[in-house]
């Protein structure tokens, strides 16, 4: 997500029909899957019920732990839905407010690929606080550390003392490797869970799903296939096909949230997701507290040193504020003599890039940024003026109060790891091709790419992948960005990357000193 909001159209204008033949191969292929008998093994978790016995640090046997500092999984005893014993996931008193805790046991699914799994399992949760919150937790993982399916239903989350059944739909990638089945808990408290089971899906025994739910999947595809920035790329009818063969007998939106991710996936661009309307109303009421890594002074050789964060939400106020508190940053920074600066851009992993880009309008130099480049060749450039991020002639973040203008040009050296994505991967295209900038450290994680919103009838909300980031000069992105200067990242405490940021620094004409030496 890189912020477009709702504020401009970028539309497609070619669309790419199935042919006849096209028509006639997804027949004959629904009918050879129609057909295709389920493996005679099914798959199967150990301890399912948690009655075999418990481990030395009290968790049941079969099951894993994280070692996150205030949660502790332990059996149950009296408080069971099935047998004698459950398992229980405690958020403690030394818990932090907001951060979580798991457990979790893992399979080969290569048994099952091309398959989908339905996980079921009975839990319940007690509320330590008002953050507080469980989920059942499945993931498919594939090779080289790659995710497919994944859910950890905190856009339905686990509430109440109640027992009641939760379940999974998990699709098993043709080249998955493991299953992992656990669950999590949110904040202080305690989650419960008991009888958790798979099985595997055989799409003739489904019911057929409600004509809503078809209408509603159907809705979403249809803005997929305007709008992608891989529309002339996909297949459509193969998409289409497969997501509705996913409905599983859905009953109501809700019931096709799974094939909607699922034809996201299969758009390839890595970057498009889907809120749910829980999801959707907390992405939009966030706001990020920026916290700046000596802020306060300058580093050796005056210095001046601005770790920009992710930055997430859309309330125009909350965005405004984080810009000032950048720029007031800078002031200060220069202020107290600082002859360049250090743009530390690493583990950003986007959000709303125009809060960035209005605080660090001092530092960016010259109006025009980049752009949003569309399949069709359209362009949507990013401007700062007056202390205001743009979107052509559209306002996007902004006005600071009193915005620094700074003498001259400095000399910037950007930071840039693999966690930079997104509207982080934006900032950094942003300085590139800026005289006096400089980047270091390692390629971005390769989502220089632009989503756009658009909502559904029950308010969540699909950010599809609609056009590619290019730089100042117009070179297209649309990957990894790589830095200028590639430094491996340190060890021990050390950060060569931010050494070889200074030292360039300090032979730049801005931070030489003067030749009387003073």
């Amino acid at each position: 997500m890189v912020g477009l909001e709702a504020t401009v159209e970028l539309r497609a204008a070619t669309r790419r029909g199935p042919s006849r033949r096209d028509g006639a191969a997804v027949v004959i292929l629904l009918a050879l899957v129609a057909r295709a008998p389920l493996p005679a093994q099914q798959p199967a978790l150990r301890n399912p019920g948690f009655e075999e016995g418990t481990a030395e640090d009290g968790r049941p046997l079969g099951w894993g732990a994280s070692r996150t500092p205030g949660y502790r999984v332990r059996v149950s005893e009296g408080a069971a839905f099935d047998g004698l014993h459950s398992l229980v996931l405690e958020g403690l008193a030394g818990a932090d407010r907001g951060s979580f805790g798991s457990f979790n046991q893992s399979l080969d699914v290569s048994p099952w690929r091309g398959r989908t799994l339905r996980v079921r399992a009975m839990a319940r949760l007690v509320a330590g606080d008002s953050a507080s919150a469980g989920g059942l937790w499945v993931r498919v993982d594939r090779p080289d550390g790659a995710v497919g399916f994944f859910d950890n239903m905190l856009d339905r989350p686990i509430r109440g003392p109640e027992w009641r059944e939760v379940v999974t739909l998990a699709d098993v990638d043709d080249d998955a490797e493991r299953l992992v089945v656990g669950g999590l808990l949110v904040g202080r408290g305690a989650l419960w869970m008991d009888a958790v089971r798979l099985e595997v899906v055989d799409p003739a025994s489904e019911p057929p799903p409600a004509a809503a739910a078809r209408a509603y999947l159907d809705s979403a595809l249809a803005l997929m296939a305007r709008h992608s920035v891989r529309r002339a790329q996909v297949d459509w009818a193969a998409l289409r096909a497969g997501a509705r063969r996913r409905l599983h007998g859905a009953r109501d939106e809700a019931g096709t949230w799974p094939a909607i991710r699922w034809a996201l996936r299969e758009l390839g661009d890595r970057h498009s997701f889907f809120l749910s309307p829980a999801e959707a109303r907390r992405s939009a009421a966030a706001g990020s507290a920026w916290a700046a890594d000596s802020s306060a002074g300058l580093l050796e050789g005056r210095v001046g040193y601005v770790r920009i964060p992710a930055y997430a939400g859309e309330d125009s106020a909350l965005a405004a504020r984080f810009a000032q508190a950048v720029q007031d940053a800078i002031a200060g920074q220069a202020a107290a003599g600082a002859c360049g600066w250090v743009v530390d851009l690493r583990g950003n992993g986007g959000g709303n890039m125009w809060p960035m880009l209005a605080g660090l309008g001092p530092l960016l130099g010259g109006e025009r940024l980049g752009a949003f480049v569309t399949p069709d060749g359209r362009r949507s450039a990013w401007h700062y003026a007056g202390g205001t991020s743009w979107l052509d002639s559209l306002p996007m973040a902004g006005p600071v109060a009193a915005p620094r203008v700074l003498r001259s040009l400095p000399p910037v050296a950007v930071l840039t790891d693999q966690g930079t994505g997104s509207s982080g991967e934006a900032v950094a295209i942003a300085f590139r091709e800026r005289p006096g900038a400089r980047s270091f450290g390692a390629a971005t994680a390769g989502l220089s790419t632009a989503n756009e919103p658009f909502a559904l009838p029950d308010g969540a909300r699909l950010f599809l992948t609609v056009s590619v980031m290019a730089d100042r000069t117009g070179t297209l992105y649309g990957a990894r960005v790589p830095p200028d200067e590639v430094v491996a990242a340190g060890e021990g405490g050390t950060d060569p990357v931010l050494d070889a940021a200074r030292r360039w620094l300090a032979g730049q004409p801005a931070c030489l000193p003067p030749p009387d030496g003073r």
